[in-house]
């Protein structure tokens, strides 16, 4: 499917009499493409995502949620580099490049928060989740080092914080250049995932912080109560 340069597609449509052409992707492109389309996330879409967020059997819960932040926050990664990749983006100045009726400011180091533009803010929110996610002393790499205290509270919220405002600006400034490499659907699927298990472990950001995706957001929450109504008739017919 990820080929560098294709005229056109076996039966595909034409515009005005022209067969459109593939636009031609760089090496790197290529390559997070190729992984994009074998994560097994990209699949979970057709999937009970309810059931597959919830934590498995005999695994500590604690556990289950660092791991998936750090898997959710590789999507998320992942997808923002194709957004650094697109074409024919607006070079937005600070305080621009936000979805209607927000704007995300950065505090660097002890200074007061300053306005930074959009893109800007997904490059400085996903350098800081990084360095939290490879502190050890936040996320422990040994199972003899415990996790620090209000793990939940004091980081874990504050991460997810960071991404849904990584989410918001990846569906304000570049969904089209997405849809356009095709892989507008994973950015979906990714952020389903997302809602998924913040819904699963009280973990949604506040409804202000909600507010730029909040239709999609109250749509998964719908959709989540059915797959666990549906999961859980499901378990009282094996009984």
């Amino acid at each position: 499917m990820w080929l560098q340069e294709v005229v056109g597609r076996p039966g595909g449509k034409k515009k005005g009499g022209t067969r459109q052409v593939k636009k031609k992707y760089s090496t790197a492109t290529q390559r997070r493409l190729a992984a994009l389309k074998n994560t097994s996330w990209t699949t979970m879409g057709t999937s009970n995502m309810a059931k597959l967020v919830a934590v498995p059997e005999g695994e500590d819960e604690t556990e289950w949620i660092a791991v998936n932040c750090i898997d959710i926050f590789n999507e998320i990664e992942l997808l923002f580099e194709f957004c650094q990749e697109a074409e024919n983006i607006p070079k937005y100045k600070p305080g621009k490049g936000f979805p209607p009726g927000v704007v995300y400011k950065w505090k660097q180091g002890s200074g007061k928060p300053k306005p930074v533009s959009g893109p800007d803010y997904c490059s400085f929110a996903l350098s800081w989740v990084d360095t939290v996610l490879g502190d050890g002393d936040v996320f422990p790499e040994s199972e003899t080092t415990t996790f620090p205290p209000n793990f939940l509270e004091n980081y874990v919220k504050e991460i997810f914080v960071k991404m849904f405002r990584v989410y918001a600006i990846m569906f304000y400034v570049y969904k089209g250049a997405l849809k356009e490499m095709e892989v507008d659907s994973n950015l979906n699927t990714s952020f389903k995932h997302f809602v998924y298990f913040a819904i699963r472990f009280n973990l949604l950001p506040s409804e202000t912080e909600l507010s730029p995706l909040v239709k999609q957001v109250n749509e998964y929450r719908e959709a989540f109560k059915k797959e666990v109504a549906a999961d859980l008739a499901e378990k009282r017919l094996q009984i």
